[in-house]
């Protein structure tokens, strides 16, 4: 088979060409501004603490970031049902995605980032892992907490970017990375690992509440409903009691029962207080597919 490479430029390249090439500079330079936001703290850790500290460090981060994994499924799910909407201009539509989105992704956040701080440092002892890396699980901790933020925020960035108004996530991101590098290069300097840890909370509140205010002014559009505080004072409640009646068991008998009884009181919990409308339809679907002959 011989591949054929088209030399012709087309009608839609010679009359778009202009919006085509500033689109794509924004786009990679937004992608560039958020990469090296994610990652500066390393090179200032590396600097000032030494490459032993980065690697508790990423450690922490690596723990963390596991609470991303729903919300950038959700994501690339989402983007063609947001493009359609906002080209449909179904206002409705969007604002039930968003929203829909918030409840969800903050749930998963919540459910994950129990189980891993119930266990996090059980599991250290338990695999026999250094007594080095204990220094990191502060900074677990606060990076979870920017995670579940950025969860319970719901689809913000997504819905801004395939609007009209893409442009703001670049000017956005422009401000984050202004603000978070001399803040993470002083708390760093001055605190090590967990000075990293309260400047990127610090950095990615504001960066969310500026893009939440975006879509709160511009399109009326808001996600967080009575289920959202509701969801909160669950997982509270689940975590304590899981922690608090079966700390004292050890090993992995003791992982494998807080893990249980927490994940069992947030199942519950979603379906007793219908916490979100998505989790009645899965369970409709898999019954439906699965449990009925």
């Amino acid at each position: 088979k011989q591949l054929h490479f088209p030399t012709i430029i087309s009608r839609v390249t010679k009359k778009f060409w202009k919006k085509m090439l500033g689109m794509q500079l924004l786009i990679y330079s937004g992608t560039v501004i958020a990469s090296v936001a994610a990652t500066i703290d390393s090179f200032i850790i590396a600097k000032f603490q030494g490459l032993a500290v980065v690697g508790v460090f990423g450690m922490a981060q690596y723990a963390a970031n596991l609470l991303q994994v729903p919300q950038r499924s959700i994501q690339a799910v989402s983007a063609g049902a947001l493009s359609r909407a906002w080209k449909d201009k179904n206002i409705t539509e969007i604002k039930r995605i968003y929203q829909r989105s918030c409840i969800n992704l903050l749930l998963m956040a919540l459910f994950i980032f129990g189980n891993l701080w119930l266990n996090v440092l059980p599991g250290m002892q338990v695999l026999n892992i250094q007594k080095d890396y204990e220094a990191g699980i502060g900074a677990i901790f606060i990076l979870g907490m920017v995670r579940i933020i950025d969860a319970g925020t719901g689809l913000n960035g997504m819905v801004i970017n395939t609007s009209t108004f893409w442009r703001f996530d670049f000017f956005s991101g422009v401000v984050l990375l202004a603000f978070r590098l001399p803040l993470t290069y002083f708390l760093i300097k001055n605190y090590g690992i967990i000075g990293s840890a309260f400047a990127e909370l610090t950095a990615y509140s504001i960066y969310n509440f500026m893009r939440f205010e975006f879509l709160r002014r511009k399109f009326k559009m808001q996600p967080f409903t009575n289920k959202t505080v509701l969801s909160l004072l669950v997982a509270g409640v689940a975590y304590a009691f899981a922690y608090f009646v079966f700390s004292g068991i050890t090993g992995w008998v003791g992982i494998f029962i807080r893990s249980f009884v927490f994940s069992a009181m947030m199942i519950a919990a979603v379906f007793g207080f219908n916490l979100t409308p998505d989790a009645g339809q899965l369970y409709n679907n898999f019954r439906e597919k699965y449990l009925k002959k």
